[in-house]
């Protein structure tokens, strides 16, 4: 049934899988947030033909692509498990696509943009999905899927460390330039081979226990479709992921082009890092003392309450520390966001697996994944397109009240309201620490029954 049958992982291989995180962070942030400003801002491309090119990369290579990832990675049978070759597979597409954008020739295109956000974003699915069921794969128990996603996001964090630090090594006036994206692409093409390596070497392929034959397409839809938790937690996910989406859309273009701090992006980056690995401690505590259900909702109303301040800052001396504050909010309320949703997802998976007799991680991955990205790929199409309505120009040397306006109700007002929106749909996820108990109960003894029947007709 499993190559790591206990409940408790040793720590030894979770450094090992959880450290994957961190040179993937640093390979993926600033392809999902900073890219398309800098293309924007730097070869002028319009505002408009960059949300275009968001939106249909986006939707179809990273949203739809997550689910053809899921399902396929579901239904591979290997020597090495079913999710290791796609994260290998992943890696090295993913390595190719960050050549070609991070280290662009000549004036590129939106059309050179979108073609290759469609590569990476493809790539990325296959390292994403899989990692996430193969971490709910390595063991059912509640508080070791708590710790593995908590050191899981510590490591996440780690890497947009590296992409903070950078710019005090490469470049001339320490702001994220062209220089700074040609280092992580070095330094990813070097170090992720080595991290995922280590992974898939020393980390167990994990749980799968198939005791009914597979589920038909049909099948498996409708049974998704019925289980009730995940449902909820879909609806919880599209809500907050549009506004994550749109928050996160256009923040690089407010502190560099209207607050002109670009040359301060260690210091803020940095300082939020910091913030988050200390308050990592204090997640891992609250899921301790209390559930996943209301760390998700005390961080979602964080994350809520935080993104308002945005319409306060101003350029001048104390844009610096604001700006620092409100970064430092949207990082810490928004990685506990992350901690309490892929742990939970774990516990939904198990529900199904008790209903159906399946082990469907991928499936379930692959379709919250596709959901996030969907929400997020339109919450960053919509923010591009409001800014652009509202007169806000990247290349321009001086915006508007209007186009100002536009920037800041992207960036805090309209996600904040969308936030508060998802942190009441919380309160209803019916997936509490008592029913998983109880759904890991039976399926420990649905597992031992079926050990002792082929254990009868072995004799």
């Amino acid at each position: 049934m499993s190559e790591n049958s206990g409940t408790t992982i040793p720590w030894q291989q979770r450094l090992a899988f959880t450290a994957v995180a961190a040179p993937v962070a640093l390979m993926q942030g600033p392809g999902l947030a900073i890219l398309p400003n800098m293309y924007a801002e730097h070869f002028g491309i319009a505002m408009a033909e960059i949300s275009l090119a968001l939106l249909f990369s986006r939707l179809v290579f990273e949203s739809l692509g997550a689910l053809v990832v899921g399902l396929s990675s579901d239904h591979t049978h290997t020597r090495w498990g079913r999710r290791k070759p796609w994260i290998a597979a992943g890696c090295l597409l993913g390595l190719i696509g960050i050549v070609q954008l991070y280290m662009p020739t000549g004036r590129p295109s939106a059309l050179h943009l979108a073609l290759w956000m469609c590569v990476v974003y493809l790539a990325w699915n296959m390292i994403d999905v899989p990692y996430t069921a193969w971490s709910n794969e390595l063991t059912r128990d509640y508080e070791e899927r708590s710790r593995l996603s908590v050191w899981r996001q510590a490591f996440s964090v780690a890497g947009i460390l590296g992409l903070a630090w950078l710019p005090l090594w490469v470049s001339k006036n320490t702001e994220v330039d062209w220089d700074v994206l040609r280092s992580v692409a070095w330094t990813s093409i070097v170090l992720l081979p080595l991290v995922v390596g280590w992974a898939l070497w020393r980390v167990p392929r994990g749980e799968v226990t198939e005791l009914q034959p597979r589920l038909g397409l049909r099948r498996a839809v409708k049974t998704v479709a019925e289980n009730k938790p995940f449902a909820m937690f879909l609806l919880f996910t599209v809500v907050l992921q549009l506004a994550v989406g749109m928050s996160a859309a256009l923040f690089f273009l407010f502190y560099t082009s209207y607050l002109g701090l670009g040359s301060w992006f260690p210091f803020f980056t940095t300082s939020t890092v910091l913030v988050s690995l200390l308050a990592m401690p204090l997640w891992m505590a609250l899921l301790k003392r209390t559930s996943k259900n209301r760390m998700l909702l005390v961080s979602t109303l964080g994350f809520a309450a935080g993104l308002p301040l945005v319409h306060v800052i101003e350029p001048g001396p104390r844009a610096l520390v604001i700006y620092a504050a409100y970064d430092a909010l949207w990082m810490l309320f928004y990685g506990a966001v992350e901690v309490a949703s892929r742990a939970l997802l774990g516990d939904i998976i198990d529900y199904d697996t008790l209903k159906t007799g399946n082990e469907r991680a991928g499936e379930y991955a692959a379709i919250w994944t596709l959901v996030n990205r969907t929400m997020q790929a339109v919450g960053a199409s919509a923010a591009f397109a409001v800014a652009g309505w509202f007169g806000y120009e990247a290349s321009a040397a001086s915006h508007s009240a209007d186009a100002i306006f536009g920037l800041k109700l992207t960036l805090g007002g309209l996600p904040a309201v969308i936030a508060l929106v998802a942190a009441g749909l919380v309160m209803v996820l019916p997936m509490t620490r008592h029913r998983h108990d109880v759904i890991r109960r039976r399926l420990a003894r649905r597992a031992r029954r079926a050990a002792s029947q082929t254990h009868v007709q072995g004799v």
